[in-house]
């Protein structure tokens, strides 16, 4: 069974750096492959000027997903401008709803860049809105929520513990949420 998956990412370059293995693979397994960036890269030059650069590096990012076989799109915020603010919230959660993934992934909420960060970050308010579409998109599907918060798995019927890159645990919700003894993790 084939499973949709977009990859967004601040910049060209970062899906492939922080996720290109996995993406790779996950395509030469016969899944869908969609990576998403949020800006062009119009920063990403000394030599070229912001128009010149992002239309590079979006013919980059092209070329590189060609490679695994996945699509490319380009959310246009511009480097250093990527905000939780209404209408960039808007923009993410409609290009969400367009593309219908199965699986989101995306950058670390802490990191080195402050476009990584926001690029991962959504308030609650947001949160709550890619949720329910996510629900409403999935009905009896399964999904796999990446999450640093309670809010975001209250509806979960299992939580996955993650250990050096392999799963260490199940658990149901309510046993985690109950402190129940949880092994290895």
């Amino acid at each position: 069974m084939s499973t949709h998956i977009v990859s967004i990412h601040a910049h060209p370059d970062d899906a492939e750096i922080l996720a290109g293995g996995t993406l790779a693979l996950l395509a030469s397994k016969g899944h869908r492959i969609t990576i998403v960036t949020m800006t062009p890269g119009d920063c990403g030059s000394a030599e070229h000027n912001a128009e010149e650069i992002a239309a590079i590096r979006r013919q980059e990012a092209v070329d590189a997903a060609a490679i695994i076989g996945a699509n490319y799109i380009c959310a246009e915020f511009r480097d250093l401008a990527i905000f939780s603010d209404d209408a960039s919230r808007r923009r993410v959660v409609e290009l969400i709803r367009s593309v219908r993934p199965d699986i989101v992934l995306t950058s670390a909420p802490t990191d080195y860049h402050c476009d990584h960060e926001a690029t991962s970050a959504l308030d609650c308010e947001t949160e709550l809105a890619i949720t329910g579409a996510i629900d409403r998109l999935c009905g009896e599907k399964t999904t796999i929520f990446i999450a640093h918060r309670l809010s975001t798995v209250r509806h979960c019927d299992q939580i996955l513990l993650m250990k050096e890159g392999h799963i260490a645990d199940r658990v149901p919700l309510r046993s985690f949420l109950s402190g129940a003894r949880i092994s290895s993790a």
